[in-house]
This record gives C-alpha cells, structure tokens and sequence, in this order.
C-alpha cells in the first residue's frame, strides 16, 4: 500500500505541476515537460494501480516514470537558477524513485511476476481503480491524453496580436459561442482585446505542437516567453499554462498568459491560489 500511495501522490503532483506551469506551447524547446507529463501519468495511473497486484513489476515501471520527470527539474534549474522550482518539481520523481529503487532491492530475490495476497482482490481493484478515477474527475482525461499521443503533430503556428499599451493578463477559453479563429497568412490568429478575455470555438487548439508568436497591431514581433519566470525583468508574452480547475471558475480548456514582466505573471498566479472569480472578470465572447 505505501507504493501505491507514494506513486500516486508524486504522479499527481508531477501532472498538476506540469499542466499549471507549462502551456505546451513552443514547439521541440519544450520536450522535456512533454516527456515529464508521460512520466507523471506513468506513476499516476500505471505504476500506482500495478502496485496493488504485481509490485515489483510496478516498482520498474516507476523507474522508467521517474526517470522520465527528473529532467524537467533539472531544466527549471537549467533555464532560470531556480531552486524552489527545483524542489517542487524534482520532489515527487526522486521520492518515487527512491521508493521503487528500495523495492527492488528488498525483493531482489522474487520473481517479477510475484504477486500480493492481501488485501481482499475485490478491494483490490477497487483501490487500484482510485488514480484513474481521480484523474478522470479532476483532469480533462482526454485533451491530456491527445497532448502525450499526439505531441509530433503540428498545428499551425498561433499569432497574438497584442494591443498598443496592453499589459496584464490573456485568458482564451474553449466556448461554442465563441469566435471562429481565422488563418491568415498561415497563421491562426487571435486578437487579444483590450481587456485580454477572448472566447474562440475551435477545439484542441492548444492539443498539440504549435508555435506562438506575439505582435504588435503595426506587426512588430514582441517577446514571447514559454517560460513565465524567463528573464524575469523584460515585458513581454508568458505562458502560464492550461488551466482545467473548477475551483478557478474557468471551462476546460483555458490557456493563460500575461504580457508583462515575471512580477505581473507572478500577481496573476497568486489570483489563481486565491479568489479567482473575484479577482478577474468574466470572458468577453468577442474582442
């Protein structure tokens, strides 16, 4: 039971962790967390029911999790010196890992296929069924499962055109009654109003590889960070994530950026750890 909850907890974590801080946005610049979010699911919804009924098989499967996570840390530390980011994110794998390392070890001499007696096999598979089913209910199970199957597909490159003076928070939500995004010039473009609240009806948008850039009305190329803590003092276009959270009042499917410095990207997180519905408006449907 230890390994089942220690590899569901750190799957959890990694694929929260993966789909708050990182937007899927920048093309192959982004593969590491593309590969960390394979491996938090591993952990989550793989390695951790395994457990219940075949643990040394379960405890391989969390090292090949594991291994999967840990260069995603190692590229917060890489990119922006950031330790707590180091921590939070690094934590979970290493945890996993040490867990199914000391598994291994301690049952060196079972087979692989030696399987647990206890408990109740019916009460077995109703706790090994708990990952899946919490990633079912808190996750948006099947955009997140595209984004790991489907990562070599390559939408076509999204343009923000950000308006003169705008500074703040950008937040494009998935709504029927939303604009169709136009392709123009090969590009999908979404005008970012003055308000920043855009509603578009096209799904998986955000599903799959795509490049982003940033515009000025006049079609000046602005700074686009796929990494909001990326030179912390420049204004410019940062990724805060997909955000699928109830608890923030936003539909599934919502993308998050600021055009500002990492301090603006910082205060818009904060909204989110806090009172979202009062600390932002509603979405227009139309810029």
């Amino acid at each position: 039971m230890i390994q089942f909850i220690i590899y569901a907890i750190s799957g959890f974590c990694v694929v929260w962790l993966n789909l708050l801080l990182w937007g899927f946005t920048g093309g192959p610049v982004n593969y590491i967390p593309y590969f960390a979010l394979i491996g938090g699911l591993l952990l989550f919804i793989v390695s951790a029911p395994i457990a219940i009924f075949l643990p040394r098989i379960a405890a391989g499967l969390a090292l090949i999790g594991s291994a999967l996570v840990i260069p995603w840390p190692l590229l917060i530390l890489f990119q922006e010196s950031d330790w707590s980011g180091v921590a939070i994110c690094g934590v979970p794998p290493v945890v996993a890992a040490t867990t199914a390392g000391f598994k291994l070890w301690r049952t060196r001499s079972q087979h692989w296929f030696t399987g647990r007696e206890s408990p109740h096999f019916i009460l077995r598979v109703a706790i090994a069924l708990t990952p899946v089913i919490a990633f079912v209910s808190y996750f948006n199970a099947p955009l997140v499962i595209k984004l790991v199957t489907g990562f070599s597909d390559e939408n076509p490159p999204i343009r923000y055109i950000i308006p003169d003076d705008f500074r703040g928070e950008i937040r494009i939500e998935r709504s029927a009654g939303g604009i169709d995004v136009p392709l123009k010039d090969g590009y999908l473009t979404i005008a970012i109003p003055n308000n920043g609240k855009v509603r578009i009806k096209q799904p998986d948008l955000f599903s799959r590889w795509h490049k982003e850039v940033a515009l000025s009305p006049s079609g000046r190329e602005l700074p686009f960070f796929p990494s909001y803590r990326e030179q912390p003092d420049a204004i410019g276009m940062r990724t805060l994530g997909m955000f699928n959270d109830p608890a923030n009042n936003l539909p599934p499917e919502t993308m998050v950026y600021v055009f500002g410095t990492w301090a603006d990207a910082n205060n818009v997180l904060e909204k989110f750890h806090t009172n979202f519905l009062k600390a932002t408006p509603a979405p227009i449907t139309t810029p």
